[in-house]
């Protein structure tokens, strides 16, 4: 009997998931005057990027990098 209590709560707490999942709001669409990509490799560049968390310190100052296609990249703040 224990094993199908639990069975039916693991039930119970995917379901809440899902459901979650769910109600989550739709994505905007493109805005009207958005633009189509013409061509794209998969690079990205960063220039002079900052970032600071809203009434915090910065988390980032002034850095700058290149990613390309197939790269993946980690920040980690210490």
């Amino acid at each position: 009997m224990a094993n199908q209590w639990n069975t039916l709560l693991s039930a119970v707490a995917g379901a809440e998931r899902v459901f979650d999942v769910l109600d989550e709001e739709e994505e905007r669409t493109d805005e009207a005057d958005a633009r189509e990509l013409e061509q794209v490799d998969g690079t990205v560049e960063f220039k002079g990027v900052s970032f600071a968390y809203e009434g915090r310190d910065s988390t980032i100052s002034d850095v700058s990098f290149v990613v390309n296609a197939g790269e993946t990249l980690a920040l980690i703040h210490l």
